[in-house]
């Protein structure tokens, strides 16, 4: 009984460890130049939770990225439809905004 209890905390322990480290890993590969390879692990981690806020912000980053400013601004857009009302939801919209010259203030 030990065993099987002590196994299923340590499974339960690993599985949380795994999905936390998930978006800073993706961060990771972001920053280190593999926009392709962040994409693919952002999608994996929205396609699991389709209204966390902070992988869809920087699956937008990642697309601002690798230069797809349109497909960034339908991220956000349809993120805010779906009711994922988040600040970083805003932040990414904004940031949109601006590069396609919209204005400062």
């Amino acid at each position: 009984m030990k065993k099987s209890s002590f196994l299923l905390a340590a499974l339960v322990l690993v599985l949380s460890f795994t999905k936390a480290q998930g978006v800073a890993d993706a961060i990771k590969m972001l920053n280190y130049g593999k926009a392709k390879t962040a994409r693919e692990a952002f999608s994996k981690l929205i396609a699991a939770n389709p209204k966390d806020a902070v992988a869809i912000y920087w699956l937008g980053q990642t697309m601002i990225a690798e230069d797809d400013v349109k497909g960034a601004k339908a991220l956000y857009q349809k993120a805010l439809q779906d009711g994922v009302n988040d600040p970083y939801m805003w932040v990414g919209t904004a940031h949109v905004d601006l590069l396609e010259g919209g204005d400062l203030n």
